[in-house]
């Protein structure tokens, strides 16, 4: 289980500012029609809120979900530094909350459909939308251990084998994280593990690690990535 830190909430925060990445997953969410005005989501494991706060524009109402309260504490920051009106933090299991808890369940990297399926449907009253990285490009860096067991070719693979009806949507991001100092970016990459075992954090950041001339961020590592929006309605399925 991943349990969120101080230093690891930074790291994800810093992240999440620079690349504008979960602004960018929100309005997917919407161009690919999967959400509506009028629609009460639910973001599970939603951790420190990034989408949550991203989705908001786009619906009536947000439920956001999480065990951690460290994480869903950055989550009441945002929302109160933005003013946002329709976001609900909610600390709990999800496994814990009621049947048809909301219109939509959105889980971004986290669960898996195997495992998890059936619960988040659970909760849904029109649909599931599970957002995450379809394949691991190479065995190092961002890809070499975090999130190698929840990829979205897992999850179709285990949909078509039992017959269970859905579609996706792809896209390609990035999702990379920066730095204030050569010194952090040694700490990020010894605490991930992310350079491969024969090679140095040294050889790994200069092989990897780019200068952004920005006077605050001045060194990122990129982490382009193929993601899937796999989408299970409700409608589909029969008992």
């Amino acid at each position: 289980m991943f349990i969120w830190t101080e230093q690891s909430i930074q790291w994800y925060e810093d992240a999440t500012e620079w690349t504008g990445y979960h602004e960018r997953a929100a309005r997917k969410l919407s161009e690919f029609a999967l959400l509506d005005r009028d629609d009460v989501v639910c973001d599970v494991g939603c951790g420190t809120g990034t989408l949550s706060a991203g989705l908001a524009p786009f619906v009536r109402r947000i439920l956001s979900v999480d065990v951690d309260e460290r994480a869903l504490q950055c989550l009441r920051g945002r929302i109160r530094q933005r003013q946002i009106t329709n976001i609900e933090v909610i600390v709990s299991d999800y496994t814990r909350l009621p049947a048809d808890f909301c219109d939509v369940v959105v889980a971004c990297s986290f669960g898996v459909f195997g495992k998890n399926g059936s619960s988040f449907l659970k909760l849904a009253k029109k649909r599931l939308v599970m957002v995450k990285r379809k394949f691991l490009p190479s065995q190092e860096g961002f890809s070499k251990d975090y999130g190698r067991g929840n990829l979205a070719y897992m999850d179709e693979a285990y949909l078509n084998e039992r017959s269970i009806p859905y579609r996706t949507e792809s896209y390609e991001d990035d999702f990379g994280q920066p730095f204030r100092s050569r010194e952090e970016a040694v700490r990020y990459v010894e605490h991930y593990r992310l350079n491969p075992a024969d090679e140095s954090v040294d050889a790994f950041l200069e092989r990897r690690m780019s200068q952004t001339g920005d006077a605050v961020f001045p060194y990122y590592i990129p982490n382009p990535m193929e993601n899937c929006i796999l989408i299970i309605e409700k409608s589909d399925l029969t008992e």
